[in-house]
C-alpha cells in the first residue's frame, strides 16, 4: 500500500515538474507605415511596411515585412481584403544567426461602426503561414505550412469633440486573439493574445498616427510561452484617386 502511494506521488510530482510552463520575457519595438490608396468608390489598395526590433526594445533586429492587399467595400460597414505578406525573421542558434522567409496569403473581413462617442472595429483574419525551416547551422529549402485565425476588436475614442476628424487626439484600445490549426499544428493551437492601449492624432484625412503599449502572451511550443512588452509606432497615409464631386459635374 505504502509502495503504491509512493509511486502515485512520484508520478504526480514528476508530471507537475515536467508539465510546468517555461515563460520568458522580451521587450520589443514595432514601427509600421500604412499606405491606403483609394482607386474607386468601393476599392482600395492597402499596403504596409513594418520593422520590429527586440531585446530592450532596440538592441537586436528581429523582423521586417511588407504586406499588400485589395480591399473591397461590401457595404458602408463591412469590407473584405485578400492579400499577401512577406516576412523576414531572425533566427539565432548556438552556431550562427540567419533570416528565414515567410509567405503569408491572408483574408481580412472588417466591420466598422461609429457612434456619437467612439468608433468600433471588428476584424476577422484567416492566414496561411508558410515559414522557412531552419536548424542549428542555418536555414533550409523546406517550409512548414499551417493556418491561423484571429479576431480583433478596436475602439477609438476622441479626446476632443465628438468625432475623430482633422486635428483630433484620440484614445485607442484593442485586443486580438489568434489560434493555429492544420495538420502541422500539434501542441500550440493557441498562438497568442495581444492587448494594447495608446494615443493617436488625426492630422487630417490624409495623415494619421498613433503610439501604443502592447502586451502579448504567446505560445512557442507545448510548454514554452512568452510575455512580450511592445511599443508600437504607426503612421498612416491615405491617398484618394477617385474623382471629386466637382470633377464629375
Amino acid at each position: 500500500m505504502k509502495k503504491s502511494i509512493l509511486i502515485l506521488m512520484l508520478f504526480f510530482f514528476s508530471g507537475y515538474i515536467f508539465g510546468q510552463k517555461k515563460i520568458s520575457e522580451d521587450t520589443q519595438t514595432w514601427s509600421q507605415i500604412f499606405l491606403n490608396t483609394k482607386i474607386s468608390k468601393k476599392s482600395t489598395i492597402v499596403s504596409d511596411f513594418g520593422y520590429r526590433s527586440r531585446d530592450q526594445f532596440i538592441n537586436k533586429s528581429n523582423i521586417w515585412f511588407v504586406r499588400s492587399g485589395f480591399q473591397y467595400q461590401l457595404s458602408d460597414k463591412i469590407s473584405i481584403t485578400p492579400g499577401l505578406t512577406y516576412f523576414s525573421s531572425l533566427r539565432e542558434t548556438s552556431n550562427t544567426s540567419y533570416y528565414v522567409s515567410e509567405f503569408r496569403p491572408y483574408l481580412f473581413i472588417t466591420q466598422s461602426w461609429k457612434s456619437n462617442i467612439f468608433n468600433l472595429r471588428n476584424r476577422y483574419r484567416l492566414e496561411n503561414r508558410n515559414i522557412q525551416k531552419g536548424n542549428i547551422d542555418g536555414k533550409t529549402n523546406q517550409y512548414n505550412s499551417y493556418f491561423r485565425v484571429g479576431y480583433q476588436w478596436q475602439v477609438q475614442i476622441p479626446l476632443k469633440g465628438k468625432s475623430i476628424q482633422s486635428n483630433t487626439p484620440y484614445l485607442v484600445l484593442a485586443d486580438e486573439l489568434m489560434i493555429n490549426f492544420g495538420k502541422n499544428v500539434v501542441n500550440n493551437y493557441f498562438d497568442q493574445n495581444r492587448i494594447s492601449a495608446g494615443f493617436g492624432y488625426m492630422f487630417s484625412k490624409k495623415i494619421n498616427s498613433n503610439i501604443a503599449y502592447q502586451y502579448s502572451y504567446r505560445q512557442r511550443d507545448a510548454n514554452t510561452f512568452e510575455n512580450i512588452h511592445t511599443i508600437r509606432l504607426n503612421l498612416t497615409f491615405n491617398i484618394d484617386f477617385t474623382p471629386s464631386e466637382t470633377d464629375t459635374n
